[in-house]
């Protein structure tokens, strides 16, 4: 038996995702429990585990956060291979035998959910941004400034927005009052990306999203973030050159 835990914010959570599914379907005969804030618990429900809130005592452990060895996580940043290789060294410590290949870090996996139908689906033509607060300081621009910039000079584009803002139009979505899962499934349908950093952007690497355009404004960690395909910009006249240049 292992529990696998996570006490940080949602993107730490969320990310958590593609290495509890590794662990769970490499030892298949491993008991696994996770424990997270239980207003994250819906994130894993479709996993078939056994979800808590409070840790037990005397039973072998997995911190999945990428901040526990400060070493692995310098050189490969909040990736897949800093995962697999805490785990292998936690499980090291614990003198237990589990071990994970590195096979399996020739391809980034993803954060997928079951597939369902949203109420309000994306629009052709559609542009997903996260312009909610990032807790863990790993932005330093605000992303509320140029959104008015880009819904007029992109009025052929849909922008959704995951945070709520005072400004209407009628080529921008407020979709405030979505949960991850939700925002996932619509980042499926959107064209591409414009991002913080925090949890709303985890939630858009999915499968379907694999190779779309991926635009970071004021990604401001020296850590590159999961499969490392974005463009970090700093001024609004980039972002707007990317987008020209990428014809949407």
């Amino acid at each position: 038996m292992i529990v696998i835990y996570n006490t940080f914010h949602c993107g730490d959570a969320l990310l958590s995702r593609p290495i509890i599914t590794t662990i769970r379907d490499t030892f298949k005969n491993l008991n696994i429990i996770l424990c997270f804030n239980k207003s994250l618990h819906y994130l894993f429900k479709d996993l078939g585990l056994e979800i808590r809130e409070d840790m037990i005592l005397g039973i072998p452990t997995y911190n999945s956060w990428f901040g526990v060895y400060p070493d692995f996580l310098g050189t490969y940043g909040l990736t897949y291979k800093t995962q697999i290789y805490s785990f292998n060294r936690q499980m090291e410590l614990q003198l237990l035998p589990y071990r994970l290949s590195t096979q399996l870090l020739k391809e980034s996996p993803t954060i997928n959910f079951p597939i369902f139908n949203l109420q309000i689906p994306a629009l052709p033509n559609s542009i997903f941004i996260e312009n909610g607060e990032c807790r863990s300081r790993q932005n330093n621009l605000d992303m509320n400034e140029i959104i008015p910039k880009l819904i007029n000079d992109f009025k052929h584009i849909h922008f959704y927005i995951t945070a709520k803002i005072s400004l209407q139009a009628p080529n921008l979505h407020d979709c405030h009052d979505l949960n991850l899962i939700e925002l996932s499934n619509l980042s499926n349908s959107c064209m591409a990306f414009i991002l913080r950093g925090s949890a709303a952007c985890v939630a858009t690497y999915t499968e379907q999203n694999r190779g779309k355009l991926r635009i970071f404004y004021g990604w401001n960690y020296p850590y590159k973030i999961w499969d490392n395909n974005y463009i970090n910009c700093r001024t609004y006249n980039e972002i707007h050159s990317l987008i020209i240049k990428h014809k949407l």
